[in-house]
């Protein structure tokens, strides 16, 4: 006989059944809520009466609501807080008298659907709990994927994308943080919901017999909460060649394009490289004003290299964030400090580049967006949207808008090291020189992030944001070739060459954390 115990945050359910599948017993109890060795006591109750009743003893099996820490196999990511820091699988063993094995519900979940439910025959199943707390678990291949910290497929503490005023910064949740999906899509947060607007405590089933029954409030408390619900996540992740998970929320689809916001600024990067394999630039460290020659009388103008301009070490002021000056404009800013020394973010870098693009492409009457789409767009099979232009001259820090598979594409290329469809389009060694850091910002390559830790920008005071703060403790604890392209609004495209993984998120701003992210999606390790 198998038992299978199902601990959650309201309700503590057994169930027994025979080796064929067939249920023989199921019976349930109440959660002794914040009590630990109440909730041990209730499952060991519930065990017996299991076997009492069917007259045969089993083997168990336990899923708790959160997950045990690899090597202490303490109790981690509970909604259920008591289990917090707690030795459950030993204290359940001790009080059982016998072997058991513990998992995470949600994994239990998945594997469960996975195999004989709604994913039957999927090789990737990600599968959600709504109850007490919010939980997923993700199977692979009709088996529960765990990853190397317990917490793969993690769900319940991302931020809730696209929110509106009144939802930031959102109910402080008990891993710390404000606003994840655990404090919104719950059923205690629907509860809490419904009590602020009501003024009286009703558990959720309540709510919803109103609902039933007509209730105004009722409804339009149950429209937020499923609208919170299916704002969980879009997200597109490509392991190999096959897009393992793909998820749209809000109204968006595969066919809707996003602005990439910064996110744009990484072509520069590349195009950069393809300039220097066509012989258009004749190196990294080409000095600008060998192109830009009304430079060569500014001391400090005449030595910016290339490399500087992209790597926003140039020492030129890099402008105000959000207000993209014209070619024109750019190249007209001042020095403020020497080159090489300082890392400042901004747009007026890559406008800069934009008109030394535009002078070396003059002998072949070619523009800059002709010369992007015919060397790497196309090429790759990517098909812009839209990319904002002034005075016909194409944004390069903010201007593209694609859908999240076109901006796939891209990773998917550099992931590759410039091959696409087995052909090198650009050389590696070449797009390897986008992805080391400088002395200013280890942090931050030629318009990639890079997953180091730097030191904090060098700009003035009120000119941070949240993608400036990559800066400060690198992207995350994941694998060290990992680089992302990032965007305002937490727009990300991470490239993973060793893990033949790319991975896109498009949103509308929210609070978003890459480090917690890729330790959900990845696992540990060490940056170097």
């Amino acid at each position: 006989m198998l038992i299978g115990i199902d601990w959650g945050g309201t309700k503590i359910e057994g169930i027994a059944l025979a080796p064929d599948g067939r249920e023989l017993l199921r019976v349930r109890a109440d959660t002794p809520r914040h009590d630990y060795e109440g909730c041990i006591r209730v499952i060991g109750e519930l065990i017996a009466q299991l076997e009492r009743t069917v007259g045969q003893r089993g083997s168990i099996g336990i899923g708790i609501p959160g997950s045990l820490e690899p090597r202490s196999r303490l109790g981690k990511g509970a909604s259920s807080t008591w289990l917090l820091g707690r030795p459950v699988e030993r204290d359940l063993e001790l009080a059982l008298g016998r072997e058991i094995r513990v998992e995470n519900d949600a994994d239990c979940l998945a594997a469960s659907e996975a195999v004989d439910g709604a994913g039957a025959g999927a090789n990737v199943v990600f599968a959600v709990i709504l109850g007490s707390g919010v939980g997923a678990g993700i199977a692979v291949g009709g088996r529960a994927h765990h990853g190397p910290n317990n917490s793969a497929g993690e769900w319940g503490h991302n931020p809730l994308p696209f929110p509106n005023v009144a939802e930031i910064p959102g109910a402080p949740c008990y891993c710390g943080r404000h606003g994840c999906l655990e404090t919104w899509a719950s059923g205690r947060a629907f509860e809490a919901d419904y009590a602020r607007h009501a003024g009286a405590e009703l558990k959720a089933a309540e709510i919803v017999a109103r609902l039933r029954a007509g209730d105004r409030l009722a409804r339009l408390v149950w429209a937020r909460y499923v609208d919170r619900v299916a704002r969980g996540l879009s997200v597109v992740v490509l392991k190999g060649d096959k897009i393992v998970f793909e998820e749209y929320q809000n109204g968006h689809s595969a066919d809707r394009p996003w602005i990439l916001a910064s996110g744009t600024k990484s072509f520069s990067g590349v195009m950069l490289a393809a300039a220097i394999e066509d012989k258009l630039i004749t190196g990294f460290d080409e000095k600008v004003a060998d192109t830009i020659v009304e430079w060569k009388n500014d001391k400090d103008k005449a030595a910016i290299t290339v490399r500087q301009l992209l790597s926003l070490t140039s020492g030129i002021d890099a402008g105000q964030i959000g207000r993209v000056p014209s070619y024109a404009e750019a190249i007209t800013e001042k020095v403020k400090s020497a080159p090489g020394t300082e890392f400042e973010y901004g747009p007026v870098p890559f406008q800069v580049f934009g008109e030394l693009m535009t002078r070396k492409l003059t002998k072949q009457n070619e523009t800059v967006y002709e010369y992007l789409d015919r060397r790497i767009l196309k090429p790759i099979g990517i098909n812009v949207a839209f990319w904002r232009k002034s005075n016909g001259q194409p944004l390069l820090p903010q201007g593209a808008s694609l859908t999240a598979r076109e901006w796939l594409k891209f990773g998917q290329f550099l992931r590759d090291h410039g091959k696409w469809n087995g052909k090198q389009l650009i050389a590696k060694k070449l797009l390897d020189e986008l992805v080391v850091g400088t002395r200013a910002n280890p942090a931050y390559g030629l318009t990639f992030w890079l997953n180091r830790d730097g030191k904090g920008p060098s700009g003035r005071p009120g000119r941070r944001n949240a993608v400036m703060e990559i800066s400060e403790n690198g992207i995350a604890d994941g694998t060290a070739d990992m680089y992302m392209a990032a965007g305002a609004g937490n727009q990300r495209l991470y490239i993973i060459p060793s893990l033949d993984m790319v991975v896109v998120r498009q949103a509308a701003f929210g609070n978003w954390d890459d480090r917690e992210f890729m330790s959900r999606l990845i696992g540990g390790g060490k940056r170097p």
